[in-house]
């Protein structure tokens, strides 16, 4: 699960939440992917985006873009990369629903892929309490792109990161 920032002044609004497909830097793989849904400004149509992030990107390791604050770390996952797409794909999105957020829809793949047997069993709380732990780990820890990207296990605890 991936924060970036966001200028807005709601307290649960001041990221925006994806989630990335980051292969294990010691293998052949070098693809990854971040997972997201936007909107337009001033516009409550959410669109799915499925974003190929090039590997060592201004001079930056496999996944990281340049505004990544702080990442959690579900799982590892050795499923094809077009099953995961396909499962984020049938999400629905919940359009002109102004209490429905990027996060949301997080939350509801990460229920889908546990179900499907990707990632582990969710812990207690599910991935409402896995963002929130997350959320917290940024604004205490959020990074900028100079330095190893901040990373917390699903409980908020720092963890050792590869980006």
């Amino acid at each position: 699960m991936a924060f970036y920032p966001r200028d807005n002044q709601k307290p649960d609004h001041t990221t925006h939440t994806a989630l990335l497909l980051v292969p294990d830097p010691k293998s052949n793989t070098k693809s990854s992917f971040r997972y997201h849904i936007s909107t337009f400004a001033g516009d409550n149509h959410w669109q799915y985006k499925r974003d190929e992030l090039q590997p060592a990107s201004e001079g930056l390791s496999f996944g990281r873009t340049p505004h990544l604050a702080a990442l959690v770390f579900i799982d590892y996952v050795s499923s094809d990369e077009t099953e995961i797409r396909k499962i984020m794909e049938s999400v629905p999105l919940k359009q002109c629903d102004v209490n429905w957020w990027c996060y949301h829809w997080v939350w509801d793949v990460l229920i889908r892929l546990e179900k499907a047997k990707i990632i582990r069993r969710l812990p207690e709380g599910g991935p409402e309490k896995i963002w929130q732990n997350g959320l917290q780990f940024c604004k205490q820890h959020g990074t900028s792109k100079d330095e190893v990207v901040p990373t917390c296990d699903v409980d908020g605890n720092r963890l050792l990161s590869e980006l």
